[in-house]
């Protein structure tokens, strides 16, 4: 009887350990809020291209995780104290001394929008030099424009989200904007319906999207598991379908 008991006891220690060690396992990946159509909060659901793709990774990794959408200067805050991941984030040279990096999750293009009548020749940072550009706070365009901003040859104004980056250029308060093609498709009907705005022909920059975790929390073998998962759903389709559905 006695042996009975202390095996019942020990198997309810394993068990107490094992959901123990579950709950430590679970991943919190951060997201910004406000980048729709790729990252947003919509309402107090977490929503978007990289939530999606994210979620469906993990799920098929059969391994907990949280999503959570977060102004970017938090999220960047959160990543750099080791308190989270990050999806949806570009490489920088800065950042890859703080952070280990997925495989591509996805590409992202930069174009420059003006109004009409502004328009100029574009081919590289060097022709942004003495306009005023909005874009994202917190966000790194490349580090070609953060270098040529900290040189002060470009001047950047910094917005909480796109409507507003958008809604400086319409009013003439800033000589460009930054954005995705995605992103102004979901805004133009609302913000633009007589077509004042403008999209250069030459991206600013071609990004490759991530997955990253702080190098001090040691999290190679999930990055190594989640870049299986990442290809074997760019293979089956699974990227695109969501791709496809995050931008309707």
């Amino acid at each position: 009887m006695k042996k009975i008991v202390l095996f019942v006891m020990l198997l309810a220690s394993i068990l107490l350990m094992a959901s123990a060690g579950s709950v430590l396992a679970e991943e919190t990946i951060a997201f910004d809020e406000a980048n729709a159509p790729f990252m947003y909060l919509n309402g107090d659901a977490v929503s978007g291209l990289y939530p999606v793709l994210v979620g469906e990774a993990f799920k098929r990794m059969n391994s907990d995780v949280k999503l959570e959408c977060r102004p970017w200067n938090r999220v960047i805050a959160g990543a750099d104290a080791g308190n989270w991941g990050v999806g949806g984030i570009y490489k920088n040279a800065d950042r890859l001394k703080k952070y280990d990096y997925s495989e591509p999750i996805f590409e992202e293009k930069l174009m420059i929008f003006v109004t009409k009548g502004g328009e100029f020749n574009f081919s590289g940072v060097n022709d942004l030099t003495g306009k005023s550009v909005g874009v994202m706070r917190g966000w790194s365009y490349g580090d070609d424009f953060d270098k040529a901003v900290a040189d002060g040859k470009v001047s950047k104004d910094e917005v909480e989200n796109d409507k507003l980056n958008f809604t400086k250029l319409i009013a003439g308060r800033v000589d460009a904007a930054i954005a995705s093609p995605e992103t102004w498709s979901g805004l133009k009907a609302e913000m633009d319906p007589g077509g004042q705005v403008v999209m250069l022909p030459t991206p600013l920059a071609v990004n490759n999207t991530y997955l990253i975790f702080n190098k001090s929390a040691d999290k190679k073998a999930v990055l190594a598991k989640f870049n299986q998962i990442i290809e074997s759903m760019k293979a089956d389709g699974t990227v695109e379908k969501i791709a496809v559905e995050s931008f309707k």
